[in-house]
């Protein structure tokens, strides 16, 4: 009667160990199908966002080839950033590149007060990240004082300088100098720029920080100037300063039409990127009447506003058709100038 007591004593430990060995087989089996079904569920969020990407950037190719512009509207469309839901279900951002900086252009003031507009305080610093940025686009090599041309580089690991004009506002992070400024402030300057040939800003939908930088006022006088500014109508610039060296022509550099680039930004809802795109209009070309000058991704920082909140993109030609224009520095003339 005693062995089959041993031979009992022996199988109920073995039991438990394969029941044990069975429970973590079962739990790492359903740790991994979660781990699957995770992968399948971003995999098709990814595809579904993507197709809202294309459908998004080909209507902003349409729309910007189609639509008058005016003042801050192309179309129904208002140029000011403002969230609108896409046909597709993306959240989607018409901005024009007048309201912003255009660095290929950019004198060095300029570029100098915006990083002071934008919150930098060392002024050495500013300096640095100055002219940093003018070696990286001018076509030479001789290096500025506070500069930083081939040699400071290759010590970096970062890619030659491009001697050239800056081609997407991302490729600031290959600078000496700017690669190591916070993330968050890298990408408020990239907000308040656009690398397309327009110097002039629009009076109409020019924001804060640049209108700061371009005529030396503070960034709060200048960002209680535009919130004061009456939507549709153009920012009264008669009293405003403007830096000697930035000046040609001053009044020159306001005009009162959106410019011929629009920057979109399409946001798809359930992944955390956006898709940021620089459409210029060609109505004049031959072969397109338009041109996708860069796109890119990016992640996403901030939550949507609710999908529901929104206005849809109104893209179909208002009833009234706008009034003539002039001018592009004003565009609020009721009949042609008298001839002299």
């Amino acid at each position: 009667m005693k062995a089959p007591q041993a031979c009992s004593g022996f199988v109920l430990p073995v039991t438990v160990a394969i029941l044990a060995l069975i429970a973590v087989g079962i739990a790492m089996m359903a740790q991994r199908s979660d781990e699957l079904r995770r992968l399948v569920l971003a995999i098709e969020a990814d595809r579904i966002a993507t197709r809202q990407v294309a459908e998004a950037s080909a209507d902003a190719l349409f729309l910007s080839g189609a639509l008058y512009r005016r003042g801050d509207s192309m179309g129904s469309i208002k140029l000011d950033g403002r969230p609108y839901l896409s046909s597709s279900g993306a959240v989607v951002r018409y901005t024009d590149a007048g309201a912003l900086l255009g660095l290929r252009r950019a004198p060095r003031q300029d570029i100098y007060q915006l990083l002071v507009a934008l919150g930098l305080a060392d002024h050495g610093q500013i300096e640095r990240l100055t002219d940093a940025l003018l070696d990286y686009t001018d076509k030479d090599d001789l290096e500025r004082l506070n500069g930083a041309e081939l040699p400071d580089y290759l010590p970096a690991k970062l890619p030659p300088p491009r001697n050239g004009r800056v081609l997407t506002p991302a490729e600031l992070q290959r600078l000496v100098g700017w690669r190591d400024l916070p993330q968050d402030f890298l990408e408020r300057f990239a907000a308040n720029v656009h690398t397309g040939p327009v110097r002039s800003v629009n009076r109409y939908t020019v924001v804060g920080p640049v209108l700061s930088a371009m005529t030396g006022l503070d960034r709060t006088v200048a960002d209680e100037l535009v919130k004061a500014r009456v939507p549709g109508t153009f920012l009264n610039i008669d009293a405003l300063p403007t830096l000697a060296e930035t000046s040609f022509l001053a009044m020159g550099r306001y005009i009162t039409v959106p410019s011929s680039e629009v920057l979109v930004t399409i946001c798809p809802l359930r992944v955390d990127w956006c898709q940021h795109l620089s459409v210029s209009s060609t109505g004049e070309s031959a072969f397109t009447p338009w041109h996708v000058n860069y796109s890119y991704r990016q992640p996403r920082r901030q939550p949507l506003p609710d999908p529901k909140q929104l206005q849809a993109l109104p893209d179909q030609l208002p009833d009234t058709p706008p009034p003539p224009l002039w001018s592009p520095f004003s565009n609020d003339l009721s009949s042609p100038p008298s001839p002299p």
